[in-house]
C-alpha cells in the first residue's frame, strides 16, 4: 500500500502521533462538558464554587494548549522526516539513471527536476497532510457522537442520519477531483519546464532578442495551467458548498430540535448548550471532508509516481573485481541511434600503457566509441575488460580504473578545490596544488584561491582554464587508462599546445579522440586509428601509407 510505504519511513514517530491524535482529539472535545458546567454553574443547576469554576477552567486552557503543541509539532516533525527520506531516495535513483549514449539526460534530468519541485511538495502538502488530517476528523466525529449519545441518543440518530449524504459527497465527484488534480501537476510541470529552459537559455535569449518569443511561450503555458487549478477549484468549491449548506442545516438543526427537548424538559439547558458544542465537532469533519478528501484522492496520484520511483527494484547483481587495467576490447560492436547506423562490426583493443589516437570528421561515431564502456548496454557484439564481458563488473569499479574526459565538463557551484575533488576529501591540499601546476594552473596553486568559490557562469576561470581544471579532475584520480574526448578543441593554440604536452608526457596509457592535427599527439602516438562512417578504415603510427594517405583525405596533412 503506497500509504504504508510512505509512513515507514518515520515509523516511531507516525505511531506515537497515530495514539496521540485521538487523545488531543479528546481534550478538544471535552470542551463541551465544560461549558456545560459553566452553563449549569450560571443557572444554579451546579452547586460548584465560582473559584473551583475558574481553576478547572484554568487546567484545561493549559492542558489544551500542551496537547495541541505537541501534536501539531509532531505531525509536522514526522512530515518533515517522510519528505527528507523522500528526497534522498529520489536523488538516490536519479544517480542511478544512465546518462549514456542513446540517452536524452534533458529529458530525464528534467523530470526528476519537476519531481522534487512540483511533485513532493503535492506529496506532502496534499496527500500525507491530508492523510493525518482525515484520521484527526475521524477520531474527531467518533468522540463527539458518542459524547452526544450519552446527552440523547435520539437527538443523535437524526444528526447521524443528516451526516451520511455529506460523508459520502466527496466520493460522488471522485473521478473529476482525480482528472482535475493530474491535469494541474501536468499543466504545471509543463510550466516548469519551459521557465527552466528560459534560465538555462537566458544568454541565448537576450543576445537573440527573442524575449517576447519566450514570454508569448510561458504565457500560454500559464494560462492553460490557470485554466486546469480554476478547474479543479471550481469542482472543489462545489463540493463544499453542498457540503456547507448539510452543516448549517444540522448545526441549525441542532438548536431548533435542542429547543424542542429543552422545553420538554427532557434535557437541561446545560446540556443543550453541550450538545450543541458537540455538533460544532460533528459537522467541521463533514464540512472539511470534501476539501481533505479531494487533496488525498488528488495528491495519491503524485505519491503513486514517486512510490514506484524511489523504490528500490534494482536486481543486486555480483560482480568481478577489477584489480588492475590490462585492455579494453570491443568486438564486432555495432550501434544504432534513431534509425541511425553510428558504428558497424566495429572491432578494436585498447592495451594499458599504450597511447592511441582516434581520428575522424565529426559524426563519424568517435564520442559513441568512447562512451559505450560506460553504458549500461550495447545494441550489438560484445565489450570486454581484461577478457571479461564489461558488464561483469560494477559502473562504479569501471570507473576507478578507466577516466573519461568529455567535450564539455560540468562546473560545480562550489569552491575550486571542490570542482578539483569532486568533493572528495582525501585529497590533500599539495596534491591539488601539485595537479594544479600539472596542467598549468599554477597561479590556483595556494589556499586563498583553492577555497574560492566558482561556478558554471563565473568570470574567474577562462574557457581554456575550465578545460584545465576539468583534465586535472582526471589526472588527480590517477586512473590506469583515460579516453579524452577533443582535448584540443575550443581553446586557443597556446593552450592547446600546453594540453597537447600534458598529455604527452602521462605515464598512464590513453585514448585521445580528435579531429584535429597535432604534430607532438601525432609522432607520440603508438597508435593512429582512422574512423569513418562508423568503420575503421586504418590502423597504425604515423608513418603508416594507409594511415598517412587518410589523414591527407581527412585534410589533417598538407599534400
Amino acid at each position: 500500500m503506497t500509504l504504508l510505504h510512505f509512513l515507514k519511513f518515520a515509523k516511531k514517530k507516525t505511531w506515537i502521533l497515530l495514539l496521540l491524535i485521538p487523545i488531543a482529539s479528546g481534550v478538544e472535545i471535552s470542551v463541551s462538558y465544560l461549558l456545560q458546567v459553566i452553563t449549569d454553574v450560571a443557572t444554579g443547576k451546579s452547586q460548584l464554587s465560582y473559584g473551583l469554576l475558574i481553576a478547572i477552567v484554568i487546567c484545561y486552557i493549559l492542558i489544551d494548549t500542551a496537547v495541541y503543541f505537541i501534536g501539531s509539532y509532531l505531525q509536522q516533525t514526522t512530515l518533515n522526516q517522510i519528505i527528507n527520506t523522500v528526497r534522498n531516495r529520489l536523488l538516490t535513483k536519479l544517480f542511478k539513471q544512465n546518462t549514456g549514449i542513446g540517452n536524452d539526460v534533458q529529458k530525464i534530468t528534467n523530470d526528476y527536476y519537476n519531481d522534487f519541485s512540483e511533485t513532493i511538495p503535492v506529496l506532502r502538502d496534499d496527500y500525507l497532510q491530508g492523510t493525518f488530517t482525515a484520521y484527526k476528523q475521524i477520531c474527531q466525529l467518533v468522540i463527539a457522537l458518542t459524547l452526544s449519545i450519552m446527552i440523547k441518543p435520539v437527538l443523535t440518530l437524526i444528526i447521524v442520519l443528516l451526516c451520511i449524504p455529506g460523508i459520502f459527497l466527496p466520493f460522488y465527484q471522485q473521478s473529476n477531483l482525480r482528472k482535475n488534480k493530474q491535469n494541474v501537476i501536468h499543466e504545471s510541470k509543463l510550466a516548469t519546464s519551459i521557465l527552466q529552459d528560459a534560465t538555462n537559455g537566458l544568454r541565448t535569449i537576450q543576445v537573440f532578442n527573442i524575449q517576447r518569443q519566450l514570454h508569448n511561450i510561458f504565457q500560454s503555458q500559464n494560462q492553460h495551467l490557470l485554466i486546469a487549478q480554476n478547474n479543479d477549484q471550481l469542482t472543489r468549491k462545489k463540493v463544499g458548498a453542498i457540503s456547507q449548506f448539510m452543516n448549517d442545516f444540522l448545526y441549525l438543526g441542532t438548536w431548533i430540535v435542542g429547543i424542542y427537548f429543552v422545553l420538554k424538559k427532557e434535557i437541561s439547558l446545560g446540556q443543550l448548550v453541550a450538545f450543541s458544542q458537540l455538533m460544532i465537532f460533528i459537522s467541521e469533519p463533514i464540512q472539511t471532508a470534501s476539501g481533505i478528501f479531494s487533496d488525498i484522492i488528488g495528491g495519491k496520484t503524485a505519491a503513486t509516481k514517486l512510490d514506484e520511483k524511489i523504490q528500490d527494484t534494482n536486481v543486486e547483481v555480483k560482480t568481478k573485481s577489477l584489480e588492475k587495467f590490462d585492455n579494453l576490447s570491443y568486438q564486432d560492436v555495432s550501434f544504432t541511434q534513431d534509425n541511425k547506423s553510428i558504428l558497424k562490426q566495429f572491432s578494436l583493443t585498447l592495451k594499458a600503457q599504450q597511447h592511441y589516437l582516434l581520428v575522424g570528421k565529426s559524426g563519424s561515431g568517435k564520442t559513441t566509441l568512447i562512451n559505450l564502456p560506460f553504458n549500461s548496454k550495447v545494441a550489438e557484439g560484445q565489450i570486454t575488460l581484461n577478457e571479461q564481458p564489461i558488464n561483469s563488473y560494477s559502473l562504479n569499479d569501471v570507473f576507478q580504473h578507466l577516466g573519461l574526459l568529455e567535450q564539455q565538463a560540468h562546473i560545480f557551484d562550489a569552491s575550486l578545490k571542490d570542482n578539483l575533488t569532486l568533493f572528495n576529501t582525501e585529497y590533500s591540499d599539495e596534491q591539488c596544488f601539485a595537479v594544479l601546476q600539472k596542467v598549468g594552473l599554477s597561479k590556483y596553486a595556494n589556499p586563498k584561491a583553492l577555497n574560492q568559490h566558482i561556478d558554471s557562469h563565473s568570470g574567474l576561470l577562462s574557457g581554456g582554464e575550465k578545460r584545465r581544471l576539468a583534465l586535472g579532475r582526471l589526472l588527480l584520480r590517477q586512473t590506469e587508462f583515460n579516453l579524452f574526448d577533443e582535448p584540443l578543441t575550443g581553446v586557443d593554440p597556446r593552450t592547446s599546445q600546453e594540453i597537447s604536452q600534458i598529455l604527452t608526457n602521462l605515464d598512464s596509457g590513453w585514448l585521445i579522440v580528435t579531429h584535429q592535427y597535432d604534430e607532438q599527439l601525432f609522432h607520440n602516438a603508438d597508435s593512429i586509428i582512422i574512423i569513418d562512417n562508423g568503420e575503421i578504415q586504418a590502423t597504425g603510427d604515423y608513418n603508416d601509407v594507409t594511415v598517412n594517405n587518410w589523414l591527407h583525405k581527412l585534410n589533417l596533412l598538407n599534400n
